[in-house]
């Protein structure tokens, strides 16, 4: 603990959140509230507040800002940049705030910020409806929302900060905003659409939704000798731009001894069996094995949460974009050439590591300018993300060096000029503000100075260069 911890009363504070949960060290339950996805990011706090509400949140707020405690705010905890986690600081856990409405004639949802995306899938599903929300059903819906928000229905509708309404957000002095696309808050609502984590806790979203029925979606499994092939397609898929099919592919190992790597295709067609099974067709030929049928919307954000990945394992998360079209000598050597191998250097790295690389049809969130939300990155790319586990602390130092080599490998098919990454996949380094937010930096430093002047969210991807703190 750092030597000002002791200093600071912690039962007052549990005075000021009396329904909600105050966790100092001593308690199994204050152990598990460390818990997060990479065990990386475990780091011990020297306060966990898990508010009640919008007010609650507010109050650990001004303690924390009173007390000059450092603060992170945490919802699914699956960043493996650390952001949700601090040593000898306050620890604002929304795990509370997991309440999902659904109104069937605007077609909107609202839900809480400590949701997981299968609380609202789930609660959408019900009506007959969906919104466009992350493709892990596990996460958590703030951090995803807040830096862009892709999706398997992205294509069709959008991001998720394209189908925001309304936030209710605690800025830096306390106060709890409503904020929308206009009246006193607009601007603050500008620049919690794709920089949010910057400007304060997000306590309740209200996004649009959509009327959903079956769709046709699974995974399929395939050879290591048919990457070229799964390129080739990849490719096809782009070409023909069609907004209800979605893939996702990744280089892995194969369970269930992860002895020998393979391919993985998660594909998603919004429409009828015989219409996805045409669309991946030249897929379905060379399945090894297919899981692909017509199912429940919940259910296909439930796929990449099925991939098994160890409890309590180390985690990192890097990412990279190329431009179309993919280029198969490009991903034969990051693929085969360098995160295989490297992978396959030590025990325990490959249950289950992988590279994913996501084709989604793009039309749809290019037609919104760059400067209409904080989101910029809304260049002709695909997005890239490479995912390591491991076992061993004494690997860390050369699993970040190896995803560094990787993620440089993917950049060079990626353009230099504006923003072409994706924000919320890029978690193994710092990113300058520029590459970040681009043509938008300026703006969201004005929106800055307005709202936290003292630069209190700094955390996630800082606007300015960023103080030393833990864990960044």
């Amino acid at each position: 603990m750092s030597s000002q911890a002791p200093a600071i009363d912690f039962e007052a504070l549990r005075s000021l959140v009396p329904r909600g949960i105050v966790l100092t060290p001593g308690s199994q339950e204050y152990e598990d509230s460390l818990q997060r996805w990479s065990q990386t990011c475990v780091k011990r706090a020297a306060v966990v507040v898990k508010p009640a509400d919008a007010a609650e949140v507010s109050a650990a707020v001004q303690f924390a800002t009173g007390h000059k405690l450092p603060f992170v705010v945490k919802c699914g905890g699956h960043a493996t940049s650390g952001v949700s986690a601090c040593e000898d600081g306050m620890v604002v856990d929304l795990g509370l705030l997991r309440s999902v409405s659904v109104d069937r004639a605007a077609k909107t949802v609202t839900f809480g910020g400590g949701c997981l995306w299968s609380d609202v899938d789930t609660a959408l599903w019900a009506h007959g409806m969906a919104t466009v929300g992350g493709t892990v059903a596990d996460t958590g819906v703030g951090g995803l929302v807040l830096g862009g928000g892709f999706g398997m229905l992205t294509a069709q509708h959008g991001l998720c900060v394209d189908l925001l309404l309304e936030c209710e957000v605690v800025t830096a002095d306390g106060q709890v905003r409503i904020a929308r696309a206009e009246g006193a808050n607009a601007d603050l609502f500008w620049a919690l659409r794709g920089a949010g984590q910057n400007f304060g806790v997000v306590t309740r979203f209200t996004a649009r939704a959509f009327d959903q029925g079956r769709v046709y979606s699974g995974t399929i499994v395939l050879p290591l000798d048919a990457l070229d092939t799964l390129v080739d397609f990849s490719n096809t898929v782009i070409d023909r731009a069609d907004p209800r099919s979605t893939l996702v592919f990744c280089a892995t190992h194969l369970p269930p001894d992860y002895a020998a790597p393979g391919l993985l295709a998660i594909v998603f067609y919004n429409g009828t069996e015989a219409e996805g099974r045409a669309f991946f067709a030249p897929l379905l030929a060379l399945a090894l094995v297919s899981t692909a049928r017509v199912m429940d919307w919940p259910d296909v954000n439930m796929q990449l949460g099925q991939v098994p990945l160890a409890p309590n394992w180390r985690r990192l998360q890097g990412g990279a974009t190329f431009v179309p079209p993919l280029r198969a000598a490009a991903v034969r050597e990051a693929v085969l050439d360098l995160f295989l191998p490297a992978v396959q250097a030590h025990a325990g790295m490959r249950e289950t590591s992988m590279i994913l690389y996501e084709i989604l049809p793009n039309a749809k969130l290019r037609s919104v300018p760059h400067d209409a939300t904080a989101f910029a990155a809304r260049d002709d790319v695909y997005h890239i993300s490479t995912i390591w586990q491991w076992d061993d602390p004494a690997h860390d130092a050369f699993v970040r060096q190896a995803n560094r080599d990787v993620v440089r490998k993917l950049k060079e098919d990626g353009i230099q000029h504006g923003v072409t990454q994706y924000n919320n996949y890029d978690m193994s380094g710092p990113i300058p503000p520029e590459s970040a937010f681009g043509v938008n930096l300026q703006r969201l430093r004005e929106v800055k100075a307005k709202y936290d002047p003292d630069n209190v969210f700094f955390k996630w991807l800082s606007l300015y260069p960023k103080p030393a703190a833990d864990g960044v």
